[in-house]
């Protein structure tokens, strides 16, 4: 009797057990390398921010650094120039004479050299009371610097033009040494119609003038 050839199989059973410390430390490694690249990635965001607000500010220093040598070059420059100039001009007052003795003082100068004036006719002056100038934005910061205005209304007739233009400079001559002078305003009118230069009895034309006097003092 035949014998039946019976072919046997060897089913081998996987041991899913040895696989479990090496899926662990693969998790592990992708996790750990998860939060490698987002740490990173953080730190590059935020070194990134770091260095923008460090160049942010590293250029508002730069604007203040460029800002303050432009004004400091300003005023070495032009501001105590300036200073040196008013001082010169009397403008700046530093001596103990007061500001209302200054105006007596230039008051009774003009007002002897006007009678003096033989050119002048019907010579009439008025001048105002000190009164305060607005201080400039540059000298605000500057409580105690004061700058105070006199005007001195003056009308009178006159020959010829020139003696005008004698006039205010005699007069700004007469200022200059003790603040700064400025002829405001000055209309002329002519009150003859015919010119006799053989005749200088009488004027010919009229003058009313508005000169002002500046002068500063730092008040303690």
């Amino acid at each position: 009797m035949p014998k039946n050839n019976l072919k046997t199989s060897n089913i081998t059973t996987i041991d899913w057990y040895v696989f479990i410390k090496p899926l662990i430390v693969l998790s592990l490694s992708i996790i750990m390398g998860i939060v490698i690249i987002l740490s990173s990635q953080q730190y590059h965001n935020s070194t990134t921010e770091w260095k923008r607000q460090q160049n942010t500010l590293f250029g508002n220093v730069e604007k203040k650094y460029t800002q303050l040598n432009e004004a400091l070059e300003i005023v070495n420059s032009l501001y105590l120039e300036k200073l040196k100039h008013l001082k010169k001009d009397g403008f700046l007052n530093e001596s103990l004479l007061d500001i209302k003795e200054q105006r007596v003082k230039i008051f009774d100068k003009i007002v002897t050299f006007l009678k003096l004036q033989k050119k002048l006719f019907d010579v009439s002056y008025d001048f105002s009371k000190t009164k305060s100038y607005s201080v400039p934005d540059f000298l605000t910061s500057i409580s105690q610097f004061k700058i105070y205005q006199i005007k001195i209304n003056l009308k009178f007739g006159f020959l010829h033009e020139g003696d005008l233009l004698k006039l205010i400079k005699t007069i700004e001559f007469q200022l200059k040494s003790k603040g700064l002078f400025n002829l405001q305003t000055c209309d002329i009118k002519r009150i003859r119609d015919i010119i006799n230069v053989k005749d200088v009895s009488q004027p010919y034309f009229e003058a009313s003038c508005v000169v002002v006097w500046y002068v500063s003092k730092i008040e303690e």
